[in-house]
């Protein structure tokens, strides 16, 4: 009897502990890193975030408090006990203003907003800002004037972080600091030497570039009338960026490092030997 009675009581504890503890555990997941944008359009963005269990994530979001749409998350991958995902979100009108949130199982986190990028021929702002690592306090400072200002867009020069093989910095030096702004406006960073030197930007490409496969960082991408030029700082390979055949008006080139005319600096030198790659 005293075993039976053991045994029923265990089977109720094994019932009350998979009905109440584990859907507590399975929801408990955390938002480590956004939701951030990135991928600006006319008629598209994409929203990134982390957790630090997997997570069925989901952007919920519309004009207004209308919900205009529901896009699944899907997973990017994972890094020292980081899951990353995305949420490409199509179907937009140019320069208009959207709410969002991000919800996770039955939680919805807070709302956040975003502009798509402007018509072709449409105005539009922009910062210009670089070099903010090492420094996270001087950094927010920052941040909350880019808030004061409300660009459209803001544009890195590189070198958000001191190492950019170092995981942790990325947190401490590049997403705490700059949550405030990047949940609703874009920020788009060129490679800096600090972000290319440590790991040939493979994080950079992780957290930034996440489409990107290629050891060729430098990109450019058309926001209204403009079309910016990102360089990656020098490799010794040549390479020349997408002009879209829309009523461009504006050509911006971002670099973190001034063109130098005597041939490549060392830490272009060290980039390449690392890639097994001889400067010509």
């Amino acid at each position: 009897m005293k075993n039976r009675s053991y045994k029923k009581l265990m089977l109720k504890t094994s019932i009350w502990f998979l009905t109440i503890l584990c859907p507590i555990l399975l929801s408990a997941q955390t938002v480590t890193k956004g939701p951030y944008l990135l991928v600006p359009g006319k008629t598209s963005v994409s929203i990134l975030w982390e957790t630090d269990a997997p997570a069925t994530g989901q952007i919920i979001g519309g004009i207004g408090a209308s919900h205009k749409f529901s896009v699944n998350g899907r997973l990017l991958g994972q890094k020292d006990g980081g899951y990353l995902y995305q949420a490409a979100i199509s179907g937009l009108k140019p320069g208009q203003e959207y709410t969002y949130r991000l919800k996770l199982g039955d939680v919805s986190a807070a709302v956040h907003h975003f502009r798509t990028a402007p018509p072709d021929d449409g105005p539009f702002s922009f910062v210009a800002l670089g070099d903010s690592r090492s420094n996270p306090d001087i950094f927010r400072v920052i941040n909350e004037q880019v808030n004061r200002l409300n660009p459209d867009l803001i544009i890195s020069m590189g070198d958000l972080v001191a190492e950019g093989g170092n995981y942790a910095e990325w947190g401490k030096y590049y997403f705490a600091p700059a949550a405030q702004v990047i949940d609703h406006i874009p920020l788009i960073s060129t490679l800096g030497d600090h972000e290319g030197s440590s790991d040939n930007g493979d994080l950079f490409r992780y957290f930034l570039l996440p489409e990107m496969k290629t050891e060729r960082l430098w990109f450019s991408f058309d926001y209204g009338p403009a079309h910016f030029v990102s360089l990656d700082y020098p490799t010794g390979e040549k390479g020349s960026g997408r002009r879209s055949s829309g009523n461009i008006k504006w050509t911006l080139s971002l670099v973190v490092i001034p063109m130098n005319t005597n041939g490549f600096i060392p830490c272009g030198l060290r980039r390449n030997r690392r890639a097994g790659r001889s400067p010509t």
